[in-house]
Order: C-alpha cells, then structure tokens, then sequence
C-alpha cells in the first residue's frame, strides 16, 4: 500500500464507500442503458439524413447532458466525499486528477455510453474503415474533452463551502441557458458554434464528407481543449482543493 500511487489509495477508499450501495450497482447502469438506446435510436435515421451537423449537434447535447448528470451523481455520492476525507494526508494536485478521471471512467455507466455511442455513430456513419474509424476517435476525444472540462470545474469549486449544491446549479444553469437560447435561435446557431460538442460534430460531418482538413481541425481543436483542461486542472496548488 505504502508503494501505490495515491491516486490508487483514493480509487481503494471510493471502491469501500461505493461497495456499501450495492443496491444501485447494477439496478442505474441497466437504467441508462436502456435510456441511452431510447435516445440513440431516436436519432439513427435523422443522423443518417443529416447534412449539415445540426442534428448530430443535439444529439451530443443531449448525449453529454446525461452522461453530466451521472457524473453530478458520482461527484456528489462518491467523488467529493473521498477528496474531503483525504485532506488528512497530501495529495497532489495532479493525483487527485488522476484519480477523479480513473474513477468516472470505470464506472459501468461510462462504458455502456461510450459503447452506445460509438456503436450508433459506426452504424449511422459506414463511410468506409478509415473515416469511420476517425468518426470513432473524434468521439472518444470529445468524451475526453468533457470529462476533462468537467472535472476541472468541480476540482476548482471544491475550495467553495457546498461544492454539491454549486456543481449542480452551473450545470442547471447551462442546459437552461443553452436550450432556452436555442429556442428563441431557432437552435441551428447555439448548437452549430457551441463549444467542443459542435467541434466534433462539424469534424464527423467533414469525415464523411472525406474533408480530411476539417477532420484535422476538429482533432486538434479537441485535443487541445483536453490538454488544457488537464494542465490547468494538474498546475493548480493543492491548497485550492481544500476547505
């Protein structure tokens, strides 16, 4: 134990506090199984007729708002606890991202979504190996780049005195503020220059469209907003994690 990584430490102490909720193991990711298959054969036939990326814009929109509202889930049931009980010994920064990321993504629910995901984009997107295949990475880029985003705002409101309560009310606030927008827009502008998601979605358009440069764009656009998610979540002093 004295040679594990910290962040393993952490993963350990939220497998014990996860193992007392036995109940919901299996019960929440069959759940949102079902929910995600109901959502993604909605959009199979419109994503296959969709010729400007508008649709598959609000199919990442929604996509992403439930996986963030199981990620609010795991932050407030899981997540926070741990990282207050740690404040007894220190850890750094960088393992403390290390360990949210690792925990979020072996979470059954994350890879029923990234399965789901990446088996609809596959079916509705046969464009031929390659393209498909690079369809299938700006994805998973984009699932990097929201669980980065993510993270780095709930790490960085950790240092507030009821960070639950205030995670929940920024991610309220922005599904409000972006369909509430969307409606008065008419919704093909607001999901169209919306960050990150409209970035993949205009890079999977480009793919099958064999816009090679508009695929490079949406990859480095991508990568790049996970690389300075990770970085600033990984450069910030470890006194911001605490109370």
């Amino acid at each position: 134990m004295k040679n594990s990584p910290r962040y393993l430490i952490l993963s350990d102490a939220a497998d014990l506090i996860a193992s007392r909720h036995q109940r919901g193991k299996f019960f929440y990711p069959i759940l949102f199984f079902v929910l995600n298959l109901i959502v993604c054969a909605a959009f199979e036939r419109r994503l296959r007729v969709d010729t400007t990326a508008t649709t598959l814009g609000y199919f990442f929109l929604l996509e992403f708002s439930l996986y963030g509202a199981s990620l609010l889930a795991q932050y407030q049931r899981l997540i926070f606890p741990v990282l207050e009980k740690s404040t007894i010994f220190p850890v750094s920064s960088l393992m403390t991202l290390l360990f949210c990321v690792r925990s979020d993504v072996r979470r059954p629910i994350a890879i029923v979504f990234l399965i789901t995901n990446i088996l609809l984009l596959g079916t509705a997107y046969r464009i031929g190996f390659g393209l498909t295949l690079m369809v299938v990475v700006i994805f998973i880029l984009l699932f990097i780049s929201v669980e980065m985003g993510f993270t780095l705002l709930a790490l960085f409101l950790r240092r507030s005195r009821n960070p639950e309560m205030i995670l929940l009310i920024c991610f309220v606030s922005f599904l409000l503020a972006t369909f509430i927008v969307a409606e008065f827009l008419g919704g093909g502008p607001v999901v169209s220059f919306l960050p990150v998601t409209s970035w993949a979605a205009h890079g999977i358009d480009a793919a099958r469209s064999a816009n090679l440069g508009g695929v490079l764009l949406s990859v480095l656009l991508l990568l790049a907003t996970a690389s300075i998610s990770m970085i600033t979540a990984s450069s910030l002093q470890e006194r911001m994690w605490r109370v």
